[in-house]
């Protein structure tokens, strides 16, 4: 299995490594509710305690689905085309949620499709998801997370 199916944006090193540092500030969270997203890409990688394998699905917001807080939509800003990470781990436990995500995003997985073979099919598919927001192991802010997913319907 290819370690990375997409490559990250390119980070301007020189660029950050020449602002001032008292002013880099938190990001804000991406606020929490449902949102019709497509599907980016994809890539492979461990976790990095317990090296557990997952995929990580690349989704690009098109829009606020339904039930997004007002309040924090409104911190936020334009919340189109924000990028999230939904992370799958790829045990024999949690492969059925790999295989729901991908038929929320319509992939046909008939014929005996194998997860390597369908993943890649996921790209450019819309999907729902809700975010939820989850505090962070140091204790000290929220992270965003994709709880589940839904067809587009």
């Amino acid at each position: 299995m290819a370690k990375s199916a997409i490559k990250p944006a390119p980070t301007n090193l020189t660029s950050i490594l020449s602002q001032p540092a008292e002013d880099a500030e938190r990001p804000p969270v991406t606020p929490r509710g449902y949102y019709t997203c497509v599907v980016q890409g994809h890539r492979f990688d461990k976790s990095s305690v317990q090296q557990t394998d997952y995929v990580d699905f690349v989704l690009k917001v098109i829009e606020p689905y339904k039930n997004v807080d007002e309040d924090e939509l409104e911190e936020f800003g334009e919340v189109r085309g924000t990028i999230i990470n939904h992370r799958l781990y790829i045990t024999e436990k949690a492969k059925y949620r790999i295989k729901e995500f991908l038929e929320h995003c319509g992939v046909d997985l008939s014929d005996g499709k194998s997860f390597e073979q369908a993943i890649p099919e996921a790209t450019n598919c819309e999907v729902i998801v809700q975010v939820i927001h989850e505090p962070l192991q140091s204790g000290d802010g929220v992270m965003a997370r994709v709880r589940s997913s839904a067809p587009v319907e």
